[in-house]
């Protein structure tokens, strides 16, 4: 099987500086390079939240690529050394203070996919006009939508949406959930911060989804720009196809 993706970050209508950051390691080819992809908002209410959702992609690409280790393992490894790497840095540079980043990531071997993810930025795969979240945000509302006390509806407007309960470079070090998933030819996969998935519903990016991948991406960016562009804005899409034999 083969796959084609595309990446893309907005610093939006409101932030002063683009907080976000993304990684493809591979833009075009056969699964079986295993290919990458990652997403990182850092947190804009601490310091430096730029350079820790760069430090987090830097690191996490150079273990992910290491075909030694099983995906699993990688993906577990890329996350450790990425939450060390960025408290080294803010114990170095004291005015500083704490940083820290979510990060989501996909990873592909031959046959399945492995998701991985801590803090609220999301992948999603739309198969067969069947849209589903795959990642479970690690964030103040889910915690109350788990719980029964918050609907989803009112979490998209709740004043605490922001408000992240695990990442990246703060505390002691957070296992990422990790998913393993099934492919089949003509998955798309997208991961993206919330800046987008902020602003547009489950339902309007679906709607956006039967273009050329490109021309997805870009509408996907201009339909969020439309709602207000109040945050950082990053995407990566992945589509999944047969490879064609002539």
């Amino acid at each position: 099987m083969n796959f084609s993706a595309v990446g893309l970050t907005e610093r939006g209508y409101v932030r002063s500086r683009n907080e976000d950051c993304y990684f493809l390691s591979h833009h075009c080819g056969p699964l079986k390079l295993q290919p990458f992809f990652l997403v990182a908002d850092g947190l804009g209410g601490l310091s430096c939240g730029d350079l820790a959702s760069r430090t987090s992609i830097d690191t996490a690409s150079i273990v992910l690529d290491d075909h030694q280790l099983t995906p699993p393992q990688r993906l577990i490894e890329a996350y450790r050394q990425a939450h060390g790497k960025i408290q080294l840095l803010a114990s170095e540079k004291e005015l500083m203070g704490e940083m820290g980043t979510t990060l989501v990531s996909l990873l592909f071997d031959e046959r399945q996919a492995w998701a991985a993810n801590l803090g609220d930025s999301r992948i999603y795969r739309f198969r067969r006009n069947q849209w589903n979240q795959i990642s479970h945000d690690h964030s103040w509302v889910q915690e109350m939508i788990d719980r029964r006390f918050l609907t989803a509806k009112k979490a998209r407007f709740h004043p605490n949406r922001n408000l992240i309960t695990k990442a990246l470079g703060l505390g002691e070090f957070s296992l990422p959930d990790i998913f393993p998933l099934d492919v089949k030819n003509g998955d798309r996969f997208l991961l993206a911060s919330d800046g987008l998935f902020g602003e547009l519903t489950d339902a309007g990016m679906a709607a956006l989804m039967a273009t050329p991948l490109a021309l997805t991406a870009e509408n996907l960016r201009t339909a969020a720009l439309a709602q207000g562009g109040s945050d950082n804005i990053t995407l990566i899409l992945i589509e999944l196809e047969e490879e064609r034999i002539l």
